[in-house]
């Protein structure tokens, strides 16, 4: 703590990002990251203010720090230029003179850097964000800006982003069953198992030969249970996927941050412990290959 500090902040069109660094031995040593997303006003501010709430948001972050030092030189470093007119009361508005007087509580110097060695806050407040889905459209979010595909504006966080397009507004234990639900209600149609489905549920098989000798090849492998298909392959209880819920299945368990983006190989071991559908580790390798934080 006998070091100076400098807080990093950045801010981009739907996030901000923070780097905490000390220096030590005239080099920068990382102490912290920090990113989080614009909450809904805040997207409505302009860059200016965007580029303040970041360097407010990451000094509140980092306070134990930043007054807890015995040093008083506290560098913030920015690549947005009117920032530096704040030391000289220079202020856009009254919400970024509210701001700025909060920031004297900390003793800080300006400093600006050019883009370029700015790079580290710059990273973390452009970091990608899960695959997510538009619950009013259903339509995806692009990785990399966080807006849905449609133009829409939609969002949903965490667990529940992940599957918003089969859950809605679901609490994370809520939107699993509800997930279930709609699996439940697609397998009748689905038409990979729909003649299994229907000889397991009334004992009927198909007229035409090809597709009697397939049901049967396969009846052996599935059971039908409370309206859900299951596999079985060995001791393992695979749950069928329709087709148009597989990517909430792998949006889950790669994008997710608790499913760490793990290789393709790791990922199929893994969700072939719980699911499975026809074409299954081709769909799940194109799909850790079209990942971009990976």
């Amino acid at each position: 703590m006998h070091t100076p500090f400098i807080v990093k902040p950045d801010a981009c069109d739907v996030s901000i990002g923070g780097v905490l660094v000390q220096i030590k031995d005239g080099k920068e040593r990382v102490v912290a990251y920090a990113s989080r997303r614009l909450q809904d006003a805040e997207l409505n501010y302009g860059m200016p203010e965007k580029e303040v709430l970041a360097g407010l948001f990451y000094c509140r972050q980092w306070r134990h720090y930043l007054l807890g030092s015995s040093v008083f030189l506290r560098v913030i470093q920015t690549d947005h230029k009117p920032n530096l007119a704040m030391e000289k009361n220079k202020l856009a508005n009254k919400r970024v003179e509210k701001w700025a007087l909060e920031l004297q509580e900390y003793g800080l110097q300006f400093l600006y850097k050019e883009r370029k060695s700015h790079t580290d806050a710059d990273a973390v407040s452009r970091m990608s964000m899960p695959a997510e889905h538009s619950v009013d459209t259903g339509a995806p979010f692009c990785r990399h800006c966080s807006r849905p595909v449609d133009g829409g504006s939609a969002k949903r966080l965490g667990f529940e982003a992940a599957i918003a397009g089969v859950t809605g507004n679901a609490l994370p234990m809520q939107a699993a069953l509800l997930f279930l639900e709609k699996v439940r209600s697609s397998v009748p149609s689905d038409p990979a198992v729909r003649d299994v489905y229907e000889y397991l549920k009334t004992g009927t098989l198909p007229t035409e030969g090809n597709r009697m000798k397939a049901v049967m090849a396969q009846e052996s492998l599935f059971e039908l249970r409370d309206g859900l298909l299951y596999r079985y392959v060995g001791e393992m209880e695979q749950l069928y996927v329709p087709a148009h819920l597989r990517e909430t299945v792998m949006v889950m368990h790669h994008d997710h941050p608790m499913g760490g983006h793990i290789a393709g190989r790791r990922l199929a071991e893994r969700l072939l412990r719980e699911f499975w559908w026809p074409g299954f580790r081709k769909d799940v390798g194109e799909w850790v290959e079209k990942c971009y934080p990976c």
